[in-house]
């Protein structure tokens, strides 16, 4: 590879990494005389889904008219011998800061995820996500400024494809459990910012809230186990604590529900550490305003009947089964209610299996 030069441009000149869906290099592009990030598709990648390749193609380009300071520029995306190409500015590769030891310390990670959520918000504001955030998707310049990288990524990934360690711990120690699917939930904005969280917490911490190396635990654990106090001195309990917390909250609807709201409580929290207050303790959330729907809502008035179900399913996992019919008019809430005990079941370590029968398809077996 090192000896093609793609689109009689761009020269691969050391390759970063192998992963499941993309070769990553760094470049140098002849047409300007500097080094760049390419990112070559794997073809195996791109005939898993026709479809979210297109996706992903739209979203570079949209991308390419898109700057702002944290936000890693897209310079091109095309095509070249039939493999989809990325190129992106290069960026000093530093390395990942060191965890907080206190408050004064704590503050180089506020800054980061101020700079990065100041990048989601730009995207988010245009309607892009990003979908597949973790620890290497943030670069560094030469002045330390981080740089959110790899938009998209996650469209075309395979989650029952990973199988190494690397990409495990990669992927499913920074996925929001609605994109694992253990939430009946969709993927949107707030999926950005409770894997920026896991980053925010992996930055402070030295490590991400959970850290097992098995697929399956690390989903469970995302749902069902809560992250453990920061222990730094100073940091328990503060208002830092409460902004992160609230990033990494198991339910879209109690995190941050857009990326202007956390801005708007990081730069809070940096003007009370400016002007010297401690503890610095103020009420967050309050300039969290969802602009637009996410049809995603909280159930309401099933509570006898969900405590039922909660109760069977708390005794098969003791042993005893049953069978709950669940009746009522079309529209009425069946499926919403089952859904709700999806997430209970994935935290006591077990399997939900749903499926549909349909009248129009009785011939057709497991279909």
């Amino acid at each position: 590879m090192q000896a093609d030069k793609i689109a009689n441009r761009y020269e691969p000149r050391t390759r970063l990494r192998d992963a499941q869906t993309f070769e990553d290099f760094l470049a140098h592009d002849a047409s300007r005389n500097r080094p760049v990030f390419l990112k070559l598709l794997k073809p195996e990648a791109a005939a898993r889904s026709p479809e979210n390749v297109f996706r992903y193609r739209r979203l570079q380009r949209e991308l390419v008219d898109l700057r702002q300071p944290n936000l890693g520029a897209v310079l091109d995306c095309a095509e070249w011998n039939g493999r989809v190409y990325v190129v992106l500015e290069a960026c000093e590769d530093g390395p990942f800061p060191e965890p907080a030891r206190d408050v004064a310390s704590a503050d180089r990670a506020v800054k980061i995820v101020r700079g990065l959520a100041g990048a989601l918000h730009e995207a988010h504001e245009r309607g892009l996500l990003h979908g597949h955030l973790n620890r290497e998707s943030v670069a560094f310049d030469a002045s330390g400024a981080p740089k959110l990288i790899d938009f998209g990524a996650g469209l075309l990934l395979d989650l029952t494809a990973i199988r190494t360690t690397d990409e495990v711990r990669r992927v499913f120690r920074y996925l929001a459990p609605e994109q694992s699917g253990i939430l009946r939930k969709p993927a949107d904005a707030r999926s950005d910012l409770y894997s920026l969280g896991i980053v925010f917490y992996e930055l402070l911490t030295g490590q991400p809230p959970y850290t097992t190396d098995e697929a399956n635990a690390l989903i469970s654990e995302h749902v069902s186990k809560a992250p453990s106090p920061l222990r730094a001195p100073g940091l328990s309990g503060s208002a830092l604590e409460k902004i992160l917390f609230k990033l990494i909250a198991k339910d879209p609807e109690d995190r941050y529900q857009t990326a202007a709201g956390l801005l708007a409580d990081l730069d809070e929290y940096a003007a009370h550490r400016r002007s010297g207050t401690a503890p610095v303790a103020f009420e967050i959330g309050l300039h969290d305003r969802l602009r637009k729907p996410t049809f995603s809502t909280r159930l309401i008035g099933r509570e006898r009947e969900l405590a039922r179900l909660r109760e069977a399913v708390a005794e098969a996992k003791s042993g005893r089964g049953s069978v709950a019919f669940i009746h009522g008019e079309p529209g009425i809430g069946k499926t919403r209610l089952i859904n709700e005990l999806r997430a209970e079941v994935h935290s006591l370590g077990g399997f939900f299996v749903a499926g549909k029968c349909s009248q129009y398809d009785a011939g057709a077996p497991f279909k």
